[in-house]
């Protein structure tokens, strides 16, 4: 194990395992504070203020999920997470089409928050998997090359499904991602 090939499934599931945390990150704090801005009228202070409560929202999340997996095998947690997030993702057209306040976009922001699907708390599983002697190589550039690509995708591929799907363009980049984070699992 400490000098062993790498399988090209194993790294296709863990590049699919940490691509869910950038889809989540921008759906929630880029492209809502696009929605709170454009559609819904607000300044940049209260998107920032917003999206300020909704990251307090998340590090609470952190600290849940790191103490539950004191008591739960992290495994089960992240699970749970990726089918919480697949449900946020199927509800988010009808959900966002029919937000009318900062408010009612807030508890979207807050429910999605709690289900982004990431590798928290279950990152020494993941690791134990790779060969001992290129566990950090083959980890650190299968991470970097997830948040390289979901950085990229969703901040031009979002607007232009929106643009031409509406809302329900959102299904065609969020259910793969989801699909990819539970096989990954």
């Amino acid at each position: 194990q400490h000098e062993g090939k790498i399988s090209k499934r194993l790294s296709l599931a863990y590049f699919l395992v940490n691509s869910g945390g950038s889809i989540g990150f921008y759906l929630i704090y880029i492209y809502c504070g696009h929605i709170l801005k454009d559609t819904l009228g607000c300044t940049a202070h209260q998107v920032l203020v917003q999206n300020f409560f909704v990251g307090l929202i998340q590090v609470a999340r952190s600290f849940t999920l790191s103490f539950l997996s004191l008591r739960v095998y992290p495994l089960k947690t992240l699970k749970f997470v990726g089918m919480g997030f697949f449900l946020i993702a199927l509800a988010s057209p009808l959900l966002l089409s029919h937000i009318t306040t900062p408010k009612q976009l807030f508890l979207f922001q807050a429910v999605a928050v709690l289900f982004i699907p990431t590798t928290l708390s279950a990152d020494p599983i993941f690791y134990k998997q790779f060969p001992t002697l290129k566990r950090f190589t083959y980890a650190s550039f299968l991470h970097a090359m997830s948040k390289a690509l979901m950085a990229v995708i969703p901040s031009f591929g979002l607007v232009l499904l929106v643009k031409y799907f509406d809302y329900w363009g959102l299904l065609i980049l969020l259910v793969p991602v989801v699909v990819g984070y539970g096989w990954g699992l």
